[in-house]
């Protein structure tokens, strides 16, 4: 590393009309920070950039590592997540020093960051291969309009918007339908959706990247270019001045090479078939897909391999870096895995390795499945067939808008089971994979698809039905009477299925589209729990299909009197959980059964049903997921219940990723004030970068620790902070705020009522055991009592300012404060010359006790002071205190 040679070239490189271009960064594989990983499923080594001030962030796909370079160097290489880096890894790096001196990686996606550039405030949709529409929600606007294309439209997507609202498009067409070829464009559009520039992309790709283009808030465009040497980041400027005809890249860049072209097509290929086809179901597929996605199992150390081993049958043996010891989620690749989950949970149990990534030879030492094996177990196939063997029993089709779930995204070399097609025109698959060394539902522009070809397994039965249903409620509407409601686009339905569960392992067909034609179904519960889910089924005498199952929800009764309602807001299926629905709301109601209560739960938008009230139960568990800013975590009705519950004496739990992103950050005034004042939080960042969580001394989930970013990747957990009154009970590994609780009134309500809020997806822990912890130590916290509002930890506060802590620090440190009225605060940091050298804090804040991280990464060693001036109105004056820190690296 240390003859680290990076070329930076600061004059223009190719000139087209007022667009112009220079390459900011380039380098040759073998002299940047990062391995290349091939594979059959794609080339990784950069999974995204990031452009911070002056300085490029290449985020590493292969380890969790951020290299950051400014100029011609490379400043350094961060763990992203320490705790995720074996002992070997560290051992042969020597990276222990550096993970113990960095708690505050850079990570920050907000620094010189574009502030709008993320797609929830976008809806795009591909409304035919003639017609893309644009619905831009933007600053609390509503803009919509429409670009037309000559029939060949497959893809488009946000890039970014600058300052000045122009918008930055991704656009793919089609060039070839079979085996799939399709050219790339950046479309420039003006506020009002008029077309600016279009920017002809090479169609040159050597990595796999989850996102190569990004937009600044001046409008530059930057372009991870990668080719078969090595990588450029290109930098464009001028794409919002009118241009007449495509912008173009240089003549040499435009050289027609894929990775998808050189993927290794190596496999194991077995010879010896039982038959060439067997009578095969879609929606028995999606559901076999499914149950290999949900998965959890526990591994113990002989269960894993970070560093090549010799297994017992002679073959070197390689398991996934994710795992690890205790709780995982998603079966893991293994190279010529064809196992069932009863063969793999078996494998362990009899100490068999988790997965195998090395593909030098098949080792009965692990199990898992690879990419064909996986393919092969959903279509119900008694052998394992080859992607090199599926074209003998499949049939291709003429173009990608005849593909239905359960077909295949195929190519030699790597198959995909079909899912869907996005309104933006990605298309959804369910695949075992390098891309994170295991089972995963995914979302791939078409570009990513070149070479591949759709196809149909000849022995499927067309028996599936695409209008899923969607339960909204299961609540007790008398005594022992369950009402079970969903919706549904009737018009071609003969009737319902559904499914019910005492366990949510084992389901039965509790009723059948013979009987049940209506939207709603009856049943009686007097104790226990039961889960539920539905499906509906075509009106065809022909073809009676069934559509996918839908969500899951649950009820339970115990003697207790304590009742709580599960709210599931979790509505996104385009972000972090990429499936068609999701069964969490069931977990978090199972968890809380097991501590002898009751539960109920419905979908958010049943809370506008009439004479349906909050006020009956003891506490509401809402779920968010990644649900953001097109979806809104949280409306403005859904505000008010839920002031208008807290003011009146109620216990709520929120666990959710993009909350603080949504509310506080883009949200209104009102929203700001709902997130400060009601949920009690302040928002500090968009990314912890952080998958591990631990909870605070003293705090409700003192007694819980355990991963997150399991059962699905959650790439965006909020970081926040406390307000008015609340204090942290939960902080990422990296000593970042991850929840909070608070215990008192709100509003100008004297009724006293509690709350915890969790910056990040509670049910992406693969951790059963922490995740019945959480819900247990809640509901501890919300059966505790209450002193009295005059005996409130709010009421008695007085000024203080705490020692920050740690102390000595590197590089980031904890400042505590307490005000006991609402008043004007200024934090501010000053070297021992008495000169300024950071502004932590100058808001107004109410009452409550606060914390503030602040990081020193940019300074040098030595001692520093931090002073607290807080300024009440009608006071006799103001209140300073000023201590002192040291800064040791």
């Amino acid at each position: 590393m240390k003859n680290l040679v990076i070329l930076i070239l600061v004059s223009t490189s190719f000139i087209f009309g007022q667009a112009k271009s220079n390459i900011i960064l380039e380098a040759e594989y073998d002299k940047l920070p990062f391995e290349i990983s091939i594979s059959n499923s794609g080339i990784y080594g950069v999974s995204h950039f990031k452009i911070e001030e002056n300085n490029i962030l290449l985020y590493d796909f292969n380890k969790p590592y951020v290299h950051k370079f400014f100029e011609n160097s490379l400043v350094k290489s961060t763990p992203i997540n320490p705790q995720k880096l074996s002992s070997q890894l560290l051992k042969k790096e020597g990276l222990q020093t550096l993970i113990e001196n960095n708690n505050n990686l850079y990570y920050n996606f907000e620094n010189g960051e574009l502030k709008n550039n993320r797609s929830e405030e976008f809806i795009i949709k591909v409304s035919s291969t003639n017609t893309l529409d644009v619905d831009n929600r933007q600053d609390e606007k509503f803009n919509k309009f429409s670009l037309s294309f000559p029939n060949d439209l497959a893809y488009a997507n946000l890039i970014g918007i600058d300052k000045e609202n122009f918008i930055f498009l991704i656009v793919e067409r089609y060039v070839q339908q079979v085996p799939l070829k399709v050219s790339r464009q950046v479309y420039t559009l003006n506020p009002n959706g008029n077309i600016c520039s279009v920017l002809d992309l090479p169609d040159t790709k050597y990595l796999y990247t989850l996102s190569d283009l990004t937009v600044d808030e001046d409008g530059n465009l930057y372009h991870l270019f990668s080719s078969a040497k090595g990588i450029k980041i290109i930098k464009w400027q001028g794409l919002k001045i009118h241009s007449k005809s495509n912008v173009q890249y240089s003549e040499e860049y435009y050289s027609h090479f894929h990775y998808n072209q050189i993927l290794p097509t190596n496999e194991i290929k077995n010879d010896n078939y039982l038959g060439k086809t067997t009578a095969a179901s879609r929606t028995m597929a999606l559901r076999i897909a499914e149950n290999y996605v949900y998965h959890k199992y526990n591994c113990t150390g002989s269960n894993l391999a970070p560093d090549n081993v010799t297994a017992p049958d002679g073959d070197v043996v390689r398991t996934p870096d994710r795992l690890i010891v205790g709780a995982n989620a998603r079966v893991p690749y293994k190279w010529g895995g064809f196992n069932t989950l009863d063969q793999f949970n078996d494998g362990l149990s009899n100490g068999l390795y988790a997965g195998d990534i090395n593909t030098a030879g098949v080792s009965s030492s692990a199990v898992g499945v690879d990419c064909s094996g996986y393919v092969s177990r959903c279509w119900q196939l008694s052998y394992h067939a080859s992607t090199s063997y599926m074209p003998n029993i499949t049939s291709l089709y003429n173009n990608w808008s005849e593909l239905k779930p359960g077909d295949a995204v195929h190519k030699v070399g790597h198959v995909r089971l079909y899912i869907s097609t996005e309104s933006n025109g990605s298309i959804k698959v369910a695949e075992s994979t390098s891309r994170g060394w295991g089972v995963s539902y995914w979302n791939y522009a078409p570009s990513d698809l070149t070479e591949y070809s759709p196809r149909y397994y000849t022995g499927m039965s067309d028996d599936y039905y695409e209008n899923q249903p969607k339960l909204i409620s299961i609540i007790e509407e008398s005594d022992n009477k369950i009402k079970i409601k969903w919706e549904c686009d009737d018009s071609e339905v003969l009737g319902y299925r559904l499914y019910r569960s005492v366990d949510r392992v084992n389901w039965t067909l509790y009723l059948d589209e013979n009987t049940l034609k209506e939207k709603y179904a009856d049943d009686v519960l007097t104790n226990g729990s039961l889960y539920y889910r539905v499906s509906s089924v075509r009106n065809d005498s022909l073809n009676t299909s069934e559509s996918d199952l839908s969500n899951e929800l649950g009820i339970g009764k115990a003697d207790s009197e304590t009742k709580y309602l599960i709210v599931d807001g979790f509505d996104r299926e385009s972000g972090s959980w990429r499936g068609a629905g999701h069964k969490f709301a069931g977990y978090y109601g199972n968890s809380l059964f097991k501590n002898g209560v009751s539960f109920e739960t419905i979908k958010s938008k049943y809370l506008t049903e009439p004479d349906f009230n909050l006020s009956g139960y003891s506490g509401v568990f809402w779920i968010l997921g990644d649900e953001s800013t097109v979806d809104e975590t949280f409306n403005s009705s859904e505000q008010s219940i839920i002031i208008n519950y807290l003011e009146n004496g109620g216990n709520l739990f929120v666990s959710g990723s993009e909350i603080g992103w949504d509310l506080d950050y883009k949200g209104s005034s009102a929203d700001k004030s709902f997130y400060n004042n009601y949920l009690k939080a302040d928002y500090i960042s968009d990314d912890a970068g952080s998958d591990f969580v631990n909870g605070v001394s003293g705090s409700s989930l003192e007694t819980c620790s355990f991963n997150i970013g399991q059962t699905y990747d959650e790439d965006y957990p909020d970081e926040i902070s406390s307000f008015g009154g609340s204090s942290l009970c939960m902080r990422y590994s990296n000593n970042k705020g991850a929840g909070i609780q608070f215990a008192g009134t709100f509003g100008t309500s004297t009724q006293t009522s509690k709350i915890v809020y969790l910056a990040f997806p509670l049910e992406t822990t693969a951790n059963d055991d922490e995740f019945d912890n959480v819900m247990a130590n809640i509901h501890n916290y919300f059966s505790e009592e209450i002193v009295s509002v005059d005996n409130n930890q709010v009421e008695n506060l007085n000024f203080n300012l705490s020692q920050n802590y740690p102390n000595p620090f590197n590089p980031s440190t904890i400042i505590k404060y307490s005000i006991p009225n609402q008043s004007d605060v200024n934090l501010k940091i000053f070297d021992v010359l008495g000169s300024e050298v950071a502004t932590l804090l100058n808001k107004e804040q109410p009452q409550g006790n606060y914390e503030v991280e602040f990081n020193g990464k940019d300074l040098t060693s030595g001692i520093y002071f931090y002073r607290l001036q807080v300024y009440t109105p009608g006071s006799a004056g103001d209140f300073v205190e000023t201590k002192k820190m040291i800064l040791l690296k």
